[in-house]
């Protein structure tokens, strides 16, 4: 019981909180909308929040695939080369150092808007986490 009510006892605090904060702070409802304002447009639309959630869904999943493909080569080669883990890891540690949200104006210059750029952040942003992972002593 324990292990069920802690968790969800965090999530009714959360949203708690946004509520208040919605209230307390007089946020706008196009900046932050109040959980309740949430759940009246699910009831408007659920077909469209739907749709776009599987979108949201395939695109993560697709990038995420994607990150593997490309990452776990990388992290890979890195540990079985030692010329590679010299060539390769110092720019990905600069790479992965650099706070994601500075490089998705770049992303957008590159890629576009379109699914591509999305899938490719995803996989770009998981990918770093698999390839500059340092090798056991």
């Amino acid at each position: 019981m324990k292990r069920f009510a802690l968790p969800v006892l965090g999530m009714v605090a959360v949203i708690a909180l946004w509520w208040l904060a919605t209230v307390v702070f007089a946020i706008d409802e196009f900046l932050l909308p109040s959980p309740g304002d949430v759940l009246v447009a699910f009831g408007e639309y659920p077909g469209y929040l739907l749709e776009q959630a599987w979108v949201t869904l395939r695109e993560t999943v697709f990038g995420f695939l994607l990150s593997i493909v490309v990452g776990v080569p990388i992290a890979l080669l890195i540990v079985v080369s030692t010329v590679l883990e010299r060539t390769i890891y110092p720019p990905l540690l600069v790479l992965n150092a650099v706070p994601k949200i500075a490089i998705a104006p770049i992303f957008v210059v590159w890629m576009g808007s379109a699914w591509c750029r999305r899938c490719c952040w995803c996989s770009w942003s998981a990918s770093s986490r698999w390839s500059s992972r340092r090798r056991p002593a």
